[in-house]
């Protein structure tokens, strides 16, 4: 039974999600509408609704006639939560910005930009993706509002955010009015940097005299040993050449023979010659 509760669950999700594909696509800017926005009642909505039934009920069976204008007035109540949920949402514009770029495992902040209609205002509301915390905001004094909604970078590369929920349960919170738009929201995700620890380098099994030299240019690290320098070279610095002593260049490499002093504009060069020679 719960299996198939659960592929009935994981149909339902796929066509509803080809479903927003093909009426909701991807687009850096989008104003809501009737078309898009969506009204369900809350948890506290259906047992008002449920308290209002019970209260008619009650009027009808013990002829109560302020039991009727109580179960009215509840039912009224609920209707207009609607109408003013809807129009919290309807005419509201949401515009995409551009994203920073971050490293995987930190929070992004997804950039949007809220704009309404100088006859509108737009209250309580509500952003998150799947997973993210919520971000909330209110259009009220200014015709714009920026906000960044936090999402995790869970891969490196292009990072695409997922569908954005814009939700408020204004005025009353008995109804609960929503839509999800595609904003077309991308940022560029780095590798994790790894903390590296020179002490746990050890020596080689044969190596000895002198100590593991590391060095590293252009992000390029190298492991320098007595067995594997080669004849006639110094050990070089590692990151800028603090020593004023020259060190030679291996006589493997053509037509770049002799020595090279710290102060020469080609030492970089000649460093990145020595370490792939």
């Amino acid at each position: 039974m719960a299996t198939r509760a659960k592929s009935l669950g994981s149909w339902f999700d796929k066509r509803f999600q080809d479903w927003l594909r093909r009426h909701l696509p991807a687009t850096d800017s989008i104003t809501l509408n009737r078309r898009i926005i969506f009204i369900l009642p809350t948890r506290q909505g259906m047992l008002f609704v449920a308290a209002a039934a019970v209260v008619f009920v009650a009027a009808i069976n013990y002829a109560i006639s302020l039991g009727f204008a109580l179960a009215f007035l509840m039912a009224s109540l609920f209707i207009i939560s609607i109408l003013h949920g809807f129009n919290n949402l309807n005419g509201l514009e949401l515009t995409g910005l551009p994203v920073q770029s971050a490293f995987v495992g930190e929070d992004i902040g997804m950039n949007v930009l809220l704009s309404r209609n100088s006859r509108r205002r737009h209250e309580a509301l509500e952003l998150r993706f799947p997973g993210s915390n919520i971000t909330r905001a209110n259009v009220v004094s200014h015709d714009q509002e920026k906000v960044s909604i936090y999402i995790k970078a869970t891969r490196r590369g292009r990072f695409g955010a997922p569908r954005l929920r814009v939700e408020s349960t204004f005025p009353l919170g008995l109804t609960r009015a929503w839509s999800i738009v595609d904003l077309n929201l991308h940022s560029l995700i780095y590798p994790k940097p790894v903390r590296f620890q020179l002490e746990r380098l050890n020596r080689s099994g044969g190596d000895t005299g002198d100590a593991v030299r590391i060095f590293t240019v252009f992000g390029l690290t190298r492991r320098v040993t007595p067995s594997n320098r080669s004849p006639g070279r110094a050990w070089p610095e590692a990151r800028g050449y603090t020593s004023n002593s020259s060190w030679k260049l291996p006589t493997s490499v053509s037509g770049l023979t002799g020595t090279c002093s710290t102060d020469c504009p080609l030492k970089i060069a000649c460093l990145v010659c020595a370490m792939v020679f």
